[in-house]
């Protein structure tokens, strides 16, 4: 079951793996540097200064309070498995998107799961990820306005979920991938 997600979250951190992707050393090709999630998919995914990463965390309500506090970084647990009827959610931390002739952003996101067999358990188009405001200051990280919560009821499935994000900076044009593995357990 698809659950709604969770709104307003907007504060910036340092997460030196995203930095490193939307900042290549060198003139490297960011791509060379994107991580691999559990499912040997990218997590995270740049295109010139537009970068993101996804992870997932059982425990949103710290992720928040971690993130909104004022410090030069953020604690972020991610979390790759969860138990039968526990919620997990999937968050993206982005940089680098464009803005519009008002100075905002349009980032958008479908989400996409599919179930231990491979098919689609569920389809979520246009969620928002950051629209109608600015671009973070810098090359700070932000947070994404919502994330995507799943849960695996009783007369579901147990094994891998894979949740696929495709972010869409809808001023610029730019399309990125990532995937995370998620395990429903017992």
């Amino acid at each position: 079951m698809r659950m709604k997600g969770l709104t307003s979250v907007r504060v910036a951190a340092s997460l030196a793996a995203l930095v490193a992707l939307a900042s290549p050393a060198f003139g490297e090709d960011p791509m060379k540097q994107v991580q691999i999630g559990a499912s040997g998919q990218p997590n995270t995914a740049a295109s010139g200064d537009l970068a993101v990463m996804q992870f997932a965390t059982t425990d949103p309500d710290r992720l928040q309070a971690d993130w909104q506090k004022p410090t030069a970084g953020a604690y972020t647990q991610s979390d790759s498995s969860m138990k039968r009827n526990q919620p997990i959610f999937t968050f993206l931390v982005f940089t680098g998107c464009s803005p519009d002739p008002k100075g905002n952003c349009n980032l958008t996101v479908d989400f996409e799961t599919l179930g231990p067999d491979g098919s689609r358990y569920d389809l979520t188009k246009g969620a928002k990820l950051w629209v109608g405001y600015p671009p973070p200051p810098g090359r700070n990280l932000q947070l994404s306005m919502s994330g995507y919560g799943l849960r695996v009821e009783d007369k579901d499935p147990l094994g891998v979920y894979r949740i696929r994000a495709t972010v869409t900076d809808q001023v610029s044009g730019k399309v990125l991938h990532t995937e995370e593995s998620l395990t429903a357990e017992k």
